[in-house]
């Protein structure tokens, strides 16, 4: 997920009170009215909503091509020397290490890659 959105403040409509209908008929006659829409709120049932979208900033992204004989795991993941793909850097390690997410069978892996098996191509 590339950001989080927080609801921090939601004004009820005082008319209907939430409800998103008022009822609307003769005053002397209250077992025979009609629910209509609010038209303070047009039936949303609130007036005002404020929302908090936090973004992510993405960080060291690089685009990397893969050199020299690659272990069987990247081999059985699809990957072929030559291929070049977005990167970034992988946490908790001080190797130099890379982590490149792949889309495969309908599902998102995540791939440590090692220095000995990429060339940095630039930095985004």
């Amino acid at each position: 997920m590339l950001y989080k959105e927080t609801t921090s403040l939601i004004i009820v409509c005082p008319s209907c009170k939430g409800e998103g209908t008022v009822k609307e008929g003769n005053l002397r006659e209250m077992h025979n009215h009609d629910s209509v829409t609010c038209p303070d709120c047009d039936g949303k049932r609130i007036i005002q909503m404020i929302k908090t979208i936090e973004y992510k900033k993405i960080r060291h992204m690089m685009i990397i091509k893969l050199v020299g004989a690659l272990p069987r795991e990247l081999k059985d993941a699809g990957l072929r020397t030559g291929d070049k793909l977005k990167a970034e850097p992988a946490e908790n390690t001080t190797l130099g290490a890379v982590k490149v997410k792949l889309w495969k069978d309908e599902a998102d892996y995540h791939v440590t890659i090692w220095p000995e098996n990429f060339q940095k191509i630039n930095v985004l």
